[in-house]
C-alpha cells in the first residue's frame, strides 16, 4: 500500500460532470492521485468513462445492480492507503487530497474525514456551502441526507468493516459511514 490518496469517482448520466471532475484531478498541487471510475449503470457513457480512465491512467470497474459491489471492486483496485469516494460533478478543492492526508496523519484514530461542499445553482447565480452537521451515529439515523456527498476513509477501517455492504440496492456510502459510527469510528469534518 501506499500513502497517497487513492479516488474512486462514480459516474452517473453525465458526461460534463464527469469530465469537470477527472480535469480537477490533474490540477492539484500533487501528483495525479490513483483514479477509479465506477460506471453507476451501462448505457452510452460507456465509451467515456473507459475514454477517461485511459487518459487519466485510471482503471474502470463495470456498473452492478448493487453499488457495493462496484464500489469494494474499485477499493481493491487501488493502492493508497486513504481512499476518496465522490461523484462526478463534484470539484475537488487543489489542496484537498494533501489536506486529507495531513488530517490522518494528525489523527490516526479518525476513519472517515467529509469536507465542507459548495453547492451552486444549475444557472450559476446563487451558492452554499454545505458541511456534514454530525458525523456520529444519532446524526446519521435522524437524518440520512446528512451523509457527505464526498468522504476519504482509511483503507485499513474499510478491510476491517468488511467494504461497503454488496447486498444493498442504494445508500451504500450512507450504510457505511453509519456502521462506522455505531462501531464508535472516528467520522471527522474538514471544513474549507
Amino acid at each position: 500500500m501506499s500513502a497517497g490518496v487513492a479516488v474512486v469517482l462514480t459516474v452517473g448520466g453525465s458526461g460534463p460532470a464527469l469530465l469537470a471532475t477527472a480535469a480537477c484531478l490533474s490540477r492539484g498541487p500533487e501528483t495525479r492521485p490513483e483514479l477509479v471510475l465506477v460506471a453507476a449503470a451501462s448505457g452510452p457513457l460507456a465509451p467515456l468513462v473507459a475514454s477517461v480512465a485511459t487518459r487519466y491512467s485510471g482503471q474502470a470497474i463495470e456498473a452492478s445492480p448493487r453499488p457495493g459491489v462496484a464500489l469494494n471492486a474499485a477499493v481493491r483496485a487501488t493502492a493508497g492507503d486513504l481512499v476518496a469516494c465522490l461523484p462526478a460533478g463534484f470539484l475537488l478543492a487543489p489542496a484537498f487530497l494533501e489536506r486529507c492526508r495531513e488530517l490522518f496523519a494528525r489523527h490516526p484514530d479518525t476513519a472517515v474525514a467529509a469536507p465542507d461542499v459548495c453547492l451552486v445553482t444549475r444557472d450559476g447565480v446563487g451558492s452554499a456551502i454545505w458541511g456534514p452537521p454530525a458525523l456520529d451515529a444519532s446524526g446519521l439515523l435522524a437524518d440520512p441526507a446528512r451523509t457527505a456527498p464526498v468522504f476519504v476513509f482509511r483503507r485499513a477501517v474499510w478491510q476491517a468493516a468488511g467494504g461497503f455492504d454488496e447486498q444493498l440496492e442504494g445508500l451504500v456510502e450512507y450504510e457505511f459511514c453509519l456502521r462506522l459510527a455505531l462501531d464508535g469510528r472516528s467520522l471527522q469534518h474538514l471544513p474549507g
